[in-house]
């Protein structure tokens, strides 16, 4: 059986072509997308290739990291279908936009709270450079699994245990209650009001963190089950 390095480093020899992405309007793979994650299949069956707007991600359940790769490209049907891209005769059928390495500035974001020395990078999971094309993270469940949000008595019993907090989180409710208090019991009240006071800020770092911070950005670390942001590296359009 291959160690965990030795499987990482299989995964690190999987092509990643100039044009990796997939199609932003329906969420269709590209060949391309597709071709990556018939490889992945075939080093372990049992690992899935799942994907945001910005990142590939390699789930497989033998390793205690997920593996990131950055998507180059985002696809575009060149079509009038109510969405902005209108059709264009002197376009190809499909156009393409060059994307930033949002893996790179998410490892980024993380190493700046260590330097900044406040202690936020604790609300992130820990993500690190392989080489500029595979990046890990350490493995989460995230929020949108571990609860059943459509409960009745979930839905109750976070209503009533987020109300003494009620004033304290006016204006700054990035993340469902029940996720702010699992924050509070994990790190407590002074710490947790600290970096949701943060990302209120005009920092960078800040608006990156919090612009995209729906139920599948968020969760729990498998290592111990602490909360944190699994994707932090924001979402950026001109």
């Amino acid at each position: 059986m291959l160690s965990k390095e030795e499987r990482l480093n299989i995964y690190k020899t999987i092509d990643v072509p100039n044009d990796f992405g997939y199609y932003w309007e329906d969420g269709e793979n590209s060949r391309e997308l597709d071709d990556f994650s018939n490889e992945v299949y075939d080093i372990n069956k049992e690992a899935i290739v799942t994907h945001g707007v910005s990142k590939a991600v390699i789930i497989d359940p033998d390793l205690d990291v997920v593996v990131k790769v950055p998507f180059n490209t985002s696809f575009y049907y060149n079509t009038n279908n109510g969405d902005d891209l209108t059709y264009n005769p002197d376009l190809p059928d499909v156009k393409e936009d060059i994307l930033d390495n949002y893996c790179q500035i998410e490892a980024d974001i993380y190493q700046e709270c260590i330097d900044e020395g406040y202690g936020y990078e604790i609300f992130l999971a820990k993500t690190k450079e392989i080489d500029n094309l595979h990046y890990v993270q350490e493995k989460c469940e995230t929020y949108g699994n571990k609860y059943d949000t459509y409960d009745d008595n979930f839905q109750e019993k976070t209503a009533k245990d987020i109300e003494k907090y009620k004033n304290r989180l006016e204006g700054k409710y990035f993340f469902p209650s029940r996720f702010i208090l699992d924050l509070i019991k994990s790190y407590g009240e002074d710490r947790t009001f600290s970096f949701l006071d943060f990302l209120d800020s005009d920092s960078d770092i800040a608006r990156s963190i919090s612009m995209d911070l729906h139920n599948e950005n968020i969760g729990y670390r498998v290592s111990d089950g602490t909360p944190c942001i699994i994707d932090y590296s924001g979402w950026w359009e001109d």
